[in-house]
């Protein structure tokens, strides 16, 4: 995930606009396979409260015959630590970037919402007819100091979103009451006019709360703000 492109890494943290629940129609013997993995830690504050935790984002770039409709889950396991979080059609995203298919999740944290353990992790997909495909990866990076991120923020005005911050760019994620995400927005903070997002008034009724995301490349980490009221 470290050496990604930004536009793939723009790619993967916006995913989540196209999270859907994906039926699971069919199946074959033939296992999935796991052709690359992406993840960054965040840094999360909470609008109101003002408290700050890590979030990891975990993608996998998943081969099947039969594509999503054959993957039953995706694990994320720490065996020294006894972690483990499970990812289905319930709960990840998904994005296709250049041909390729991601999916997993923005929102991988501790129960307690302590750092994020380091070291090896193993990510395995599965199938319905229960195959398997196995990858480990090492999250190695250096611990954040959460005193040196500047968060980005966000105002609600009149037709439009003022976001702030020292950021040449950032993404809004726009929810509904369900907490599903809804939509996506990439672009510089200022001003952003409600008509600049994508989906129409029909969309823009069902929002309810959004985030604000960046990337501050000082300490290697995304930085998310919210949730903020729509």
């Amino acid at each position: 995930m470290r050496a990604l492109s930004g536009r793939l890494r723009r790619g993967l943290t916006g995913a989540l606009c196209a999270a859907a629940l994906l039926g699971a129609t069919s199946c074959t013997n033939a296992p999935p396979g796991i052709t690359k993995t992406f993840w960054q830690l965040n840094l999360v504050r909470d609008s109101d409260s003002r408290d700050v935790h890590e979030a990891l984002s975990l993608f996998v770039d998943v081969a099947d015959d039969d594509g999503i409709k054959d993957i039953d889950s995706i694990y994320f396991l720490n065996d020294e630590q006894e972690l483990f979080w499970r990812l289905d059609s319930g709960n990840w995203a998904k994005s296709e970037e250049n041909g390729d298919l991601w999916v997993g999740s923005n929102e991988i944290v501790m129960n307690d919402r302590s750092p994020i353990p380091r070291g090896a992790y193993r990510v395995m997909v599965t199938s319905l007819s229960g195959e398997r495909s196995v990858k480990t990866i090492e999250v190695s990076t250096k611990r954040i100091d959460a005193g040196r991120v500047a968060f980005p923020g966000a105002l609600r005005e009149s037709g439009a979103i003022r976001v702030t911050g020292p950021y040449r760019e950032i993404t809004l994620w726009f929810y509904n009451r369900s907490g599903d995400l809804l939509a996506a927005h990439s672009g510089p903070p200022g001003t952003i006019p409600l008509s600049a997002i994508g989906g129409g008034s029909t969309l823009l009724l069902a929002v309810r709360s959004f985030d604000v995301y960046a990337y501050d490349a000082a300490q290697g980490c995304g930085v998310i703000s919210g949730p903020y009221d729509f």
